[in-house]
């Protein structure tokens, strides 16, 4: 399909790190949303759209008003995802406290209905303490968590008490001093295809750029591919485009979907938003356009 960008200007607007999923043929996204830096936004918020160019204000299903006011997971709702599991939705968000818990962690949600609402685990106690953008991924009747703690991590999750299992293992390191993802990596979101796993991942050394990195085993060694990063201000004429922390959904045709927001170089409002479908057997760089 040609690419959809959604400006800024339509719904959603002006957010960061979208994450769609397709339930029943209908799709909901959720992102960050502003203000995105240094105050304490709204909460997590739900748009849909059955043609992924036409949203639709689904509201707020995370309200920080009803959040107690010394609670951890009170300020800066941040990089929020939804996973179906077994006939539930569980929300997954990072979020902080200043002055009470600076640190960020990822707190859960969960629901019977991808519109909530959605019953939060505990706002003191995250799955993840000192980590963002948690992403689960079902596999061979287990569900992992990739998250980003200056490296990504990946654990088993134990759903029967939503908590993590096991030693977790460092997949994608940070790059080594004057790569692209030197500084570290984050916006982490795994796939399968073919027996392979994908991992789609951000960096903010230069700004912002997408990268990709293969593995045989999930919890094995995860290669970074030569060609990095795939969706970068370095791989086309407009140098100051930034594009970063995308995700993956499958489209109504059965075809996979990216999705990654677009914002220009030293500015923190986001351009657009841009989504495009995949083939991993021909995958080269790319640049969003403004």
């Amino acid at each position: 399909m040609d690419r959809i960008t959604l400006p800024a200007e339509r719904l959603p607007g002006n957010v960061r790190d979208p994450m769609i999923l397709n339930v029943e043929g209908k799709y909901y996204l959720t992102a960050t949303m502003p203000p995105f830096w240094g105050k304490s936004n709204a909460g997590v918020f739900l748009w849909s759209s059955d043609n992924l160019a036409d949203w639709v204000e689904e509201g707020l299903i995370i309200d920080r008003e009803s959040i107690p006011q010394d609670a951890w997971a009170k300020e800066r709702f941040w990089a929020p995802e939804i996973f179906e599991y077994k006939g539930r939705f569980i929300l997954a968000f990072s979020c902080n406290h200043p002055g009470t818990q600076d640190s960020f962690g990822v707190f859960l949600a969960f629901s019977d209905s991808v519109k909530g609402p959605y019953v939060m685990q505990d706002p003191d106690w995250p799955l993840i303490a000192g980590g963002i953008d948690a992403s689960f991924f079902e596999d061979h009747d287990k569900v992992y968590v990739s998250y980003a703690q200056g490296d990504v991590m990946i654990s088993e999750v134990d759903t029967t008490e939503w908590k993590l299992e096991g030693i977790p293992v460092r997949a994608i390191e940070r790059g080594e001093e004057g790569t692209w993802d030197h500084d570290g990596v984050e916006g982490n979101f795994i796939v399968k295809k073919n027996g392979r796993y994908f991992m789609w991942y951000s960096s903010w050394t230069r700004g912002y750029d997408i990268g990709l990195a293969s593995s045989d085993t999930l919890l094995g060694t995860w290669t970074k591919h030569a060609f990095n990063p795939v969706i970068s201000k370095e791989n086309g004429e407009t140098s100051n485009i930034l594009c970063g922390h995308a995700c993956v959904f499958v489209m109504n045709d059965g075809r996979e979907g990216l999705a990654y927001h677009v914002h220009a170089y030293g500015e923190k409002e986001v351009l657009h938003m841009d989504i495009g479908d995949i083939d991993y057997e021909n995958i080269t760089p790319w640049v969003s356009q403004e």
